[in-house]
Order: structure tokens, then sequence, then C-alpha cells
């Protein structure tokens, strides 16, 4: 229903564009997510820092780091590098795909890190069994951002359990 109410919207804007594409992300279609966020780029709406995380996010739902990095570029080609929400999402997005080193370096190339993106850095560590990488990033939580929040804590004991499992 809510896709037929979209295609008979005349102009597409932007705005219409995110709605649709974040109603099938918390539909949980995320393919057709990513696949509207092509068809907007083809019918020349670009890109904004509502749109944009959304279609890294559905990538990384679909662990689909090929797409994802098609996403990337845009972060710079349009001048979103200060905006910590489109930061984060590609954090997230190499994290969930298993890429912890590209991860790892768009995290640095944040300017000024939040919960989501330490959060992001740390869980990616985790998955990926490095709690030794995940301890290291805890201790320097709150030093150079923000103080650990209840989803930090989550993933600081999910890296800790690993790290004594590992140990044993």
């Amino acid at each position: 229903m809510l896709a037929k109410a979209f295609d008979d919207i005349v102009y597409k804007d932007e705005i219409s564009w995110s709605s649709i594409i974040g109603s099938h992300m918390q539909s949980g279609i995320e393919l057709e997510a990513v696949n509207l966020c092509k068809e907007m780029l083809a019918e020349g709406i670009y890109f904004t820092s509502f749109s944009l995380p959304l279609c890294i996010a559905a990538s990384a739902k679909l662990a689909a780091i090929d797409l994802g990095k098609q996403f990337h570029p845009f972060f710079v080609k349009l001048g979103l590098e200060g905006d910590i929400f489109v930061g984060s999402s590609i954090v997230d997005m190499y994290s969930k795909c298993g890429n912890v080193e590209a991860s790892q370096k768009a995290f640095k190339e944040l300017e000024e890190p939040n919960e989501v993106s330490f959060n992001a850095m740390i869980s990616g560590f985790a998955r990926q069994g490095n709690a030794a990488k995940a301890i290291e990033l805890i201790s320097k939580d709150g030093e150079d951002g923000p103080s650990p929040e209840w989803g930090h804590l989550f993933s600081h004991f999910i890296s800790l359990q690993s790290y004594g499992s590992s140990r044993r």
C-alpha cells in the first residue's frame, strides 16, 4: 500500500525517497531499500544526511560490503564528512560486513566520534574475536569521545566474555 502511494507521487523529492527507503528498512526489506537508493540516484535525486545513512544501513543489514562500498564515496563527494550520522553508518556497515580494518579507518576519520560510532567499532572487534582491540578502545572510551552508554556496556561485556573464553 505504501509502495503504491509512493508510485502515485508525481514529483518525488529527497524526503519522499527517504521515507520510502526508511519504511522498507523498518519492514525488513533491505534489498528493496537498496534498490530504491539506486533508483533515487538514477532519477537525479542526490543523497543527503538523511537518505545516505539509510542506504548504508541497508547494505550493512544485508552484510553486502560491495553495495556499501558503492555508497561510501558519496560521503566525501557530497561534503558530508562532518556528519556524524553518515560517518557512524559507514563505520557500522564495514564492521557488520566483517571488514574491521575499513571500519577502523572510517572511525579514525570521524571528526568527533559518538556513542554509535564507538559502539559499532567495539562490536566489530568483538564479532571478529579481537577482544584485545575492543578492550583497548573501551579503555579510551570517554577520553577522546563520549562515555559508555548501555549499548556500549553490553558490547563491553561481550568483548570481555570473549576475551576470557579465549584465555582458557
